[in-house]
């Protein structure tokens, strides 16, 4: 019997110890449930943050590269120097970027509006400091895409007259006809008027030639129509040669001459006709 009393004294305090346990357990794992169906409902919200986020930055950058490759085979055709093409294809790359950064920030939940302003106040900064030099970069590469003028044209800006050598970023080269350098700032071609003589195949020469009143005009202008009529690299397009009295001046009838000519037989052309018209007068 006290065996028997021992055995069931043992195992009723084993029971009683063994139920708190259970419950424990049970508790322990309740919580533990809990607490982690609660992580996931915000995680959930935030993994889609996250992963939108990714998804604007990834789709940003190709769409940057796109547009950028598209741009460099534009500029391409129109035949702009590789080192050139190269930065402005890079310059359109970083500014399409710092957008798709903001716009990534911006889906994180990052307030970009003090960052902007920021970036805003610099570039102001920046440029009122370097005023000229931007407005002569940004004249750069309106010339570039546009061309109104290009490498070996021959113009005329202000009271500079030259052959366009060189047309960089902030400047342009022009040579002179006696093989100065001239070095122009980018910002005077788009603000001022620019003569392009090689924008036309032919051009149109002008001259005035004086005669004396006891002279005869008749006799004159068909002295000069001879002249224009035996130079073959005189052409009648897109109009014929022009021989008229153009002024009465104080001691000359001055009579105006006008023919058009090859672009390249321009300078040419002009030397020869003054000077025949001279020793045709002289005989």
């Amino acid at each position: 019997m006290t065996t028997l009393k021992k055995l069931f004294t043992v195992g009723l305090l084993s029971a009683l110890s063994l139920t708190p346990l259970h419950a424990l357990a049970d508790s322990t794992s309740k919580t533990i449930i809990t607490s982690t169906n609660n992580l996931i409902k915000l995680a959930i919200p935030y993994g889609i943050t996250i992963a939108l986020a990714i998804i604007i930055f990834v789709v940003g950058i190709i769409i940057s590269k796109i547009v950028t490759n598209l741009l460099g085979k534009v500029l391409q055709k129109r035949k702009i120097e590789l080192t050139i093409s190269k930065f402005i294809c890079r310059l359109l790359y970083a500014i399409l970027m710092i957008f798709v950064v903001l716009a990534t920030l911006s889906q994180l939940g990052v307030q970009t509006a003090s960052l902007i302003a920021i970036l805003g106040a610099m570039s102001l900064a920046v440029g009122l400091s370097l005023k000229s030099s931007l407005s002569n970069l940004a004249s750069g590469l309106l010339m570039i895409l546009f061309r109104p003028i290009k490498t070996g044209d021959l113009i005329q800006i202000t009271n500079a007259e030259g052959t366009v050598d060189e047309i960089n970023l902030l400047y342009t080269e022009v040579i002179t006809p006696n093989n100065q350098l001239l070095i122009v700032p980018n910002s005077k071609f788009m603000n001022n008027i620019i003569s392009n003589f090689s924008a036309k195949d032919v051009r149109r020469c002008e001259l005035t030639i004086g005669i004396g009143y006891n002279d005869s005009v008749d006799a004159a202008k068909s002295v000069l129509h001879q002249i224009l009529k035996e130079d073959k690299r005189i052409i009648n397009q897109p109009k014929e040669p022009l021989i008229a009295v153009n002024a009465l001046g104080d001691s000359s009838v001055d009579i105006i001459i006008q023919y058009w000519t090859q672009r390249t037989d321009f300078a040419t052309v002009k030397r020869d006709v003054i000077e025949t018209i001279k020793k045709r007068f002289d005989e």
